[in-house]
């Protein structure tokens, strides 16, 4: 079994640690994704510092990722139902904790759907193919960080020094 190289959020708080652990078991209908990129947002930076409940530590920053499909167990498909095959990139594969979906139900109480509704991206095409209406979008600050970074990733984020965080395996530190 090979090793995998992880930044983990051992405990509310506690430095971030770089880990070699042993690449997982797959369960049939399950995928090891070899990750591309992962997403370090705000949530992330809430649950380093404990301030979400019901977290199981420890745990691993970045729930939202890209990656390629490098082992798959059995049969997976995607919503569409067609099936998935080792090399296929995916932009989301199941976590056995999502803080949006475990803890943090807003958009599911208030709107009844996770995350957003059709009209949110609807309106969300109509200005990115606006030159002009999608100008300021390109000014947000976003920056790639290199997986050994991790927490710097995480201060940055939490002093707003970038709004969207992105870990990089293939960025040397």
């Amino acid at each position: 079994m090979s090793q995998v190289r992880v930044a983990v959020i051992p405990a509310p708080g506690a430095p971030i640690e770089m880990r070699e652990v042993g690449e997982p078991d797959l369960e049939a209908g399950a995928a090891l994704l070899l990750v591309e990129l992962s997403e370090v947002c705000g949530t992330d930076v809430s649950l380093h510092s404990g301030k979400l409940e019901g977290v199981p530590y420890p745990l691993v920053p970045g729930h939202v990722s890209v990656g390629r499909l490098e082992k798959i167990r059995g049969s997976l498909a995607d919503v569409d139902g067609r099936v998935l095959r080792e090399g296929d990139r995916v932009s989301r594969v199941e976590v056995s904790f999502n803080p949006h979906a475990d803890l943090n139900r807003k958009h599911l109480d208030v709107r009844g759907c996770w995350g957003s509704d059709f009209s949110h991206f609807y309106r969300a095409v109509r200005i990115a193919a606006d030159p002009v209406r999608s100008a300021p979008w390109a000014r947000i600050p976003v920056r790639r960080y290199a997986l050994g970074e991790a927490a710097r990733t995480l201060d940055d984020v939490a002093k707003l020094r970038t709004v969207k965080a992105l870990i990089d395996p293939r960025v040397s530190a």
